[in-house]
C-alpha cells in the first residue's frame, strides 16, 4: 500500500451528513478503521485506531467497527444509545483479549474507539483510548472525550501537587502509553455521556485518530473547519496541513482517520 494512499467517503440522512477521510501516512499498514450505519433520522459513526505496537491491530479495529454498526442496524426502535455502545465495547474487548493463534498462543491486540450516535437531534457518545471527538458550534471548539493515556494521569497528579514539575517531566516520557483500550481485557475505563447533548443545525462534530491531533493543534483544526464549509474541502485541507507539519518536523506520519459530521 503506497504511503499516500487515501480514502474519502460521504454518507447522509435527514439529520446529518458524514464525511470520512483516511490515509495510511508513512506506515506499512493501515490499521485505522471507520464506519457508519444510518436509518432515516438517526445514525452511528465509529472510528477505531488499531494499536500499531500490537499484532493484529487492524483486525481488532475492524471487528469493533463492524460489531457496533451491525448491532445499531439491528437495534429495536426504543434502544438505549449509550447502553448499546457500552455493551458493544465490553463485548469487543472480551473477544479481542481472548484472541489466539491457531496453535493456541495468546495474541496481543487492541484498538481505540470513538463512537457517536445522533438520534432525535441529540448526541450520545462512547470512547476508549486516545482517539478524540470534538463539537464545533458558533466559534467554539470543545473536546468532549478524555484521552485514556498516562499523560492524563500525570496531568492530574501535577494539578493536585502529587508530582512536582521535575517529576512530571520525567514521567512525561511515557505520556502516550494507553491506560485503556479495546482488547485490554476486563475493560474498566470507558467514557460516555449519561445525558445527551442537544444538537443544533450548523453544529459540526469531528472524530479522529491521533494521526491528526499529533500534528495539528485544536486551534488549527478549528480554524480549518471554520474556513471550509464544504466537508470534503475541509478534510483535504486538514490532510495538507498535516503533511506540511510533518515535513517541518521531519517526522514520520501515523495512520490518520477523520470523520466530519455536519448536523443539518
Amino acid at each position: 500500500m503506497a504511503s499516500n494512499e487515501c480514502v474519502m467517503r460521504s454518507y447522509g440522512n435527514n439529520t446529518m451528513k458524514i464525511s470520512f477521510f483516511s490515509t495510511i501516512g508513512d506506515r506499512d499498514e493501515q490499521q485505522d478503521r471507520f464506519g457508519c450505519s444510518l436509518h432515516k433520522d438517526d445514525g452511528i459513526v465509529v472510528v477505531c485506531d488499531g494499536m500499531g505496537g500490537y499484532e493484529h491491530g487492524a483486525e481488532a479495529a475492524e471487528l469493533t467497527v463492524n460489531v457496533l454498526c451491525a448491532v445499531f442496524y439491528g437495534a429495536q426502535e426504543e434502544y438505549d444509545p449509550v447502553s448499546l455502545m457500552v455493551n458493544c465495547a465490553v463485548e469487543c474487548d472480551s473477544s479481542i483479549s481472548q484472541m489466539c493463534t491457531e496453535d493456541g498462543q495468546k495474541i496481543r491486540s487492541g484498538c481505540t474507539l470513538v463512537s457517536l450516535i445522533v438520534r432525535d437531534r441529540q448526541l450520545y457518545w462512547c470512547s476508549v483510548g486516545d482517539s478524540r471527538a470534538y463539537l464545533k458550534r458558533k466559534g467554539e471548539f470543545v473536546q468532549f472525550t478524555l484521552d485514556h493515556n498516562y499523560r492524563t494521569v500525570i496531568d492530574e497528579k501535577l494539578r493536585t501537587g502529587e508530582l512536582d514539575m521535575e517529576e512530571y517531566e520525567h514521567e512525561l516520557k511515557r505520556g502516550e502509553a494507553l491506560i485503556s483500550y479495546i482488547g485490554i481485557g476486563n475493560l474498566g475505563l470507558i467514557d460516555y455521556n449519561s445525558s445527551p447533548i442537544e444538537l443544533e443545525s450548523g453544529d459540526r462534530l469531528i472524530i479522529m485518530s491521533d494521526g491528526l491531533y499529533r500534528f495539528l493543534s485544536d486551534g488549527e483544526i478549528h480554524d480549518c473547519l471554520e474556513e471550509y464549509a464544504d466537508a470534503a474541502e475541509a478534510l483535504r485541507k486538514l490532510e495538507e496541513l498535516v503533511q506540511i507539519s510533518a515535513k517541518e518536523r521531519n517526522a514520520s506520519r501515523d495512520n490518520m482517520t477523520v470523520a466530519l459530521i455536519d448536523i443539518l
